[in-house]
């Protein structure tokens, strides 16, 4: 059973919202998808997310200067393509209710995990929001061996007031939880309390995960793509301070039906200056792994979708002001 930390109270953002009657809504279309048989998961998905473009209005144009200049790619079908995905994810999320037949995982790189366990240094786990993440990242590397911990808030994945966290989270934080040895929630601007179990983690040599987005108070804008990443410090910082290794996490599709979680080199290594700086230097190097894999897959990654990523290259922040 996964242990949850609650280091502050939850901040709901009230009763409910019409974010919540569409996700309900969305997740009872993709349980009817669930009976369905895998390979039709694609098509289906693909249905879903044309009707999904017709309630929400359509963020084609924002992709057109990365599909023109580095992805050979027509913007309108990259997104939706990116909605299809997220919908085949939950589609396959609610289908992992009964554990039967799960989709092979294939985990890539375990040697810089173990690398950082011989060291008794530890390891922070920066995973890239691609759309199966969340769950086939947990799965492969439990499967692996690996005993993990991870960041969370009591608003993932769906919703953050009352009824969404009760009633719409738990479809997919129950599977998530089947491969995690803790769960920490985070409340944004109460940080440091969940930093710090997370930094007794580490101390025991142990394993944390953190999604790569850019929620939290203190962020870092790399270029990406035509376009600025933002990035919260988090991950890098808490591995600086502890001397843990930070491992950038991508996990996509392996073209035979299952998927590869690809765990990186380590990133904390070899760095000089100032804190500040390292940090940056970290970030830098993981836009630079996470550029990579945006390119061979990028309909699968869900930064097009989030606030996270800006169409146009705006101001980056200094080292040093992080």
């Amino acid at each position: 059973m996964t242990k949850a930390i609650h280091t502050a109270p939850s901040a709901y953002r009230g009763w409910l919202n019409l974010g919540d009657v569409f996700t309900a809504t969305k997740l009872s279309c993709c349980a009817f998808a669930a009976v369905a048989p895998r390979r039709y998961w694609p098509a289906i998905s693909r249905l879903f997310a044309r009707a999904h473009r017709r309630f929400r209005r359509s963020q084609h144009e924002r992709f057109v200067g990365a599909c023109e200049r580095y992805l050979n790619l027509d913007p309108f079908e990259l997104e939706l393509q990116a909605i299809s995905a997220e919908y085949e994810h939950h589609i396959g999320t609610i289908r992992d209710i009964v554990p039967v037949g799960s989709p092979p995982t294939t985990v890539f790189g375990q040697s810089s995990l173990e690398e950082a366990l011989r060291a008794h240094r530890g390891a922070v786990l920066w995973v890239s929001p691609f759309a199966h993440s969340d769950i086939v990242t947990k799965r492969g590397l439990s499967q692996a061996g690996f005993e993990l911990t991870h960041l969370s808030h009591f608003g993932h994945p769906f919703s953050a007031t009352r009824l969404g966290a009760r009633l719409l989270n738990p479809v997919q934080v129950h599977i998530e939880n089947r491969y995690l040895k803790q769960r920490v929630l985070v409340s944004y601007g109460q940080a440091q309390p969940a930093l710090e179990a997370l930094r007794t983690v580490l101390q025991r040599n142990g394993m944390v995960t953190v999604t790569a987005i850019g929620a939290g108070r203190k962020s870092i804008e790399l270029p990406l793509l035509g376009g600025t990443l933002r990035l919260a410090v988090g991950a890098p910082r808490l591995a600086l301070e502890t001397g843990a290794a930070l491992i950038p996490v991508n996990t996509v599709p392996d073209g035979r039906g299952g998927f590869a979680v690809h765990c990186g080199d380590d990133l904390n290594r070899g760095h000089s200056g100032t804190d500040d700086e390292a940090i940056y230097a970290m970030a830098e190097r993981y836009v630079g792994v996470l550029d990579r894999f945006v390119r061979k897959h990028p309909c699968s990654w869900q930064g097009w979708l989030s606030i996270s990523w800006r169409p146009s290259i705006g101001a980056r922040n200094k080292p040093g002001s992080p």
